[in-house]
């Protein structure tokens, strides 16, 4: 058996120790810089939501409001100034919609008013709208919004009748903006064609079978009456419901 000396095994054992120490210094020093960057990221993911929360919180208090002009644009400035003053990169697509609704709102009431901002105002809209629509592009009200703007602000209802359609060929059913989508519908109804009907199914449908008045109703009536084959294919549509197709067929006759 062979002796080892001392200083040999002295020599080994530091040699394993040095081994030993500089792996687990490379180990260590590894899981430090990944736990950093876990922390990091959740930190910033955190920072992410508080920033969020003044702005949506705002917009989700006073949402009625901010799509009339009963309060004479106090709380669509305000909301307008909180989503503007965000940090981009703490917006999302939500934000993204919002803000660009609001420049949109905004933009509106200046070209009534008549002032010069309209433009710049519409082109951020814009902007916001398309970025949101790019991170969620099957979300029908960013659509629809971007038809808005055509319509509302550059007068241009080809334009405006391609965004509406995106909006229903990613959504046909949406009935928390199906009144929002047939107004936008009835302003570009002289591009109306069969295609787009068959988008609108639910809508055409909801339109005549809920029961009491509806406001686009009449609008809605009165744009097709001059045109057989659209008349020929709402009653196709409702062929399945009784009571619709007589509401159909009264408000057809009514003047």
């Amino acid at each position: 058996m062979a002796i080892i000396t001392r200083t040999e095994a002295t020599a080994r054992r530091d040699a394993g120790s040095r081994i030993w120490t500089t792996r687990d210094s490379v180990l260590a020093l590894t899981l430090t810089l990944i736990a950093l960057l876990l922390a990091w990221s959740a930190g910033r993911g955190l920072l992410k939501e508080l920033v969020r929360v003044p702005p949506n919180r705002y917009f989700e208090m006073h949402d009625e409001r901010l799509r009339s002009e009963a309060d004479e644009g106090r709380a669509l400035r305000k909301a307008l100034e909180l989503y503007a003053h965000m940090p981009g990169w703490t917006r999302g697509p939500t934000e993204l919609r919002r803000l660009g609704f609001l420049s949109l709102q905004q933009a509106q009431g200046d070209k009534r008013e008549g002032r010069a901002d309209a433009s710049t105002l519409a082109d951020d809209s814009e902007s916001a709208l398309k970025v949101s629509a790019r991170s969620e592009p099957l979300h029908p009200l960013t659509w629809a919004y971007l038809a808005d703007l055509e319509l509302g602000i550059r007068d241009n209802p080809t334009q405006a009748f391609r965004y509406l359609k995106t909006s229903y060929e990613v959504a046909p059913i949406a009935a928390d903006i199906r009144l929002y989508r047939l107004r936008l519908a009835l302003r570009c109804r002289t591009l109306w064609d069969l295609d787009f009907f068959r988008m609108m199914r639910e809508d055409i449908q909801a339109l005549f079978s809920e029961a009491g008045s509806n406001m686009n109703r009449k609008p809605f009536v009165q744009a097709i009456r001059p045109y057989p084959p659209l008349v020929a294919f709402v009653e196709t549509l409702l062929k399945d419901d009784a009571s619709a197709l007589e509401t159909y067929r009264k408000a057809l006759k009514a003047k």
